[in-house]
């Protein structure tokens, strides 16, 4: 009950586990009339067998993006929790009359647990991880307070060193960058913290800003 003139194309499973593309179409001669049919037949086993790993391999894929999803979730709670209980403590250590040599301490720990939940909440912000995109937040930030605010979370680490870290110059400090701050933030401490970490013993780091050009003709910082 077929239409004659139809084409058709399937795919065919053998008994060996085989996979056939089939297809047929009309013979006709000059004057239209239908006189047989043309059948074509491919081995795609090959292809099928590629296609089904490949499959596999995604379902894996998505398998483990959901973990890593419940993980970073899970992360997210157990990271923040005591790290706003060390910040809640360290602010009640800050009310109180502390020696100054501790008072600083304290004030180091509050500065430091701070910059880290930031980066907490950026690492673990799954909607940007999964859109695999970072969204930058431009402010105009000021260079000298910036780089004040660095060099005080790394003194610690290369008093113990000993390194000693060397006041920035003046000449740029007072400049006005637009910037992400926390991003900024975070590589100047990646770069001080390699500088502490490879230098030599009784070493010293220096961080130096200097203005090059003008805001108006688009100048820059370089630090």
């Amino acid at each position: 009950g077929d239409d004659p003139d139809a084409r058709h194309r399937d795919e065919v499973l053998l008994a060996d586990g085989r996979a056939l593309d089939r297809y047929s179409a009309p013979l006709k001669s000059r004057d239209g009339r239908l006189y047989g049919r043309i059948w074509v037949v491919r081995d795609i086993t090959g292809r099928k067998r590629i296609e089904e790993e490949l499959r596999q391999a995604r379902d894996e894929a998505e398998r483990a993006n959901e973990a890593k999803s419940e993980f970073l979730s899970r992360m997210s709670h157990e990271l923040r929790t005591p790290l706003n209980s060390i910040l809640g403590f360290a602010q009640v250590l800050a009310r109180r009359e502390l020696p100054p040599d501790r008072g600083k301490g304290v004030e180091h720990i509050i500065k430091a647990g701070r910059h880290l939940l930031d980066l907490i909440n950026e690492v673990l912000d799954i909607a940007r991880i999964e859109a695999k995109r970072q969204e930058f937040s431009l402010e105009p930030v000021h260079a000298g307070a910036l780089l004040d605010e660095a060099l005080a979370l790394i003194r610690p680490m290369a008093q113990q060193r000993p390194v000693h870290v060397v006041e920035h110059a003046p000449d740029g400090a007072d400049a006005y960058v637009r910037a992400d701050r926390q991003r900024l933030m975070q590589v100047l401490l990646n770069l001080l913290s390699n500088s502490v970490k490879y230098n030599r013993g009784g070493g010293s780091i220096v961080l130096r800003p200097e203005a090059r050009g003008t805001a108006a003709a688009g100048g820059t910082l370089a630090i």
